[in-house]
Order: structure tokens, then C-alpha cells, then sequence
């Protein structure tokens, strides 16, 4: 068993902020269950009633164990409220910047197949294709293939090989 005034650091914590098991209620919460924190933590304001009258808010930090038991820790004052604000936003910053980052790359995926779908369109025209991120030509192999030529300033379709060509 570890002395009782050793300080204990078992995760990231921003600067200022010491954890020590000198009889700090929230200090020993959070080195208990720091990975349950992590994972699904949250700080819970509540009221009570007595008859007609309010009270509160009580604010508490609670977590699910592995076991899916309900672990809270009362926060009397606001500046426990403020340090265990500080320590859950730094247990779950690593967890919350790798859904952000995901998001990203998933919205960059879906407007890169939005333009690439944009640009298929655009190339049909001119009887190009878009294979992947490669533009292919037309097929020479083709009697007649929708090429557009300009003509009196409208775009006209004529078969493949232009006549232009085969007159001179």
C-alpha cells in the first residue's frame, strides 16, 4: 500500500492542477476512476424538493464503473466544481479530438466523391470518363461516339471522326 501522502498523477492533468490522497474526496475519485471518467463521465446538476420549495443546484461527477454501477462524487463547492471540470475536460480531450478528427476525414470523403461525381458529369460532354482519379480518353475503336464541336456559337454532336477530318 502507497503512503498516504505521496502524490499520485495516473493521467494527464493540466498544469496547476495536483492530485494528492491527503483526504481530498474529488482527488481520490478521480485517481479511482480516471479510465471510467474517460470513457463516459459527466458533471450532473440536480434540485431537490421539500413540499412547494427548490433546493439547489447540487452539482456531482459521476461515471459507470466496468461493473455498469453508478459512481458519483458530490462537489460541495465551486472550486471543487471548477477542478473537476478541468480534470474531465482533460481525461476526455484525447477521446473528443479523435471523434472531431473523424468527422472531418468522413465530411472530406463525401466532398471529394461529391466533386469527382461533379467532374463525371462535366467530362461527358466531350466524350472523356473519369476512371478513379484518372481522366480516359474516348474510344477510337467506336464508329460514332458523342463528341460536341462548336458551331454558329451551339454545341452540336457530330459522329465520330469529325467530318472535318475525312473531307481533307
Amino acid at each position: 500500500m502507497e503512503p498516504a501522502n505521496e502524490t499520485l498523477r495516473p493521467f494527464f492533468l493540466p498544469s496547476g492542477l495536483e492530485l494528492d490522497n491527503t483526504g481530498d474526496a474529488l482527488a481520490r475519485f478521480l485517481t479511482c476512476h480516471a479510465e471510467d471518467l474517460r470513457r463516459g463521465g459527466a458533471m450532473v446538476q440536480s434540485w431537490r424538493t421539500r413540499g412547494s420549495r427548490r433546493f439547489g443546484p447540487y452539482h456531482r461527477l459521476t461515471c459507470r464503473d466496468a461493473g455498469r454501477r453508478q459512481r458519483a462524487d458530490y462537489l460541495a463547492t465551486e472550486e471543487l466544481l471548477a477542478r473537476a471540470r478541468a480534470a474531465l475536460a482533460a481525461l476526455q480531450a484525447p477521446r473528443r479530438q479523435t471523434r472531431q478528427l473523424a468527422q472531418a476525414r468522413q465530411l472530406l470523403r463525401r466532398g471529394h466523391r461529391a466533386a469527382q461525381a461533379q467532374l463525371a458529369q462535366q467530362l461527358l460532354p466531350f466524350g472523356l470518363r473519369l476512371k478513379g482519379n484518372e481522366i480516359r480518353r474516348w474510344s477510337r475503336c467506336r464508329t460514332v461516339a458523342p463528341i460536341p464541336h462548336l458551331a454558329n456559337g451551339r454545341w452540336l454532336l457530330n459522329p465520330w471522326p469529325p467530318t472535318e477530318l475525312l473531307e481533307k
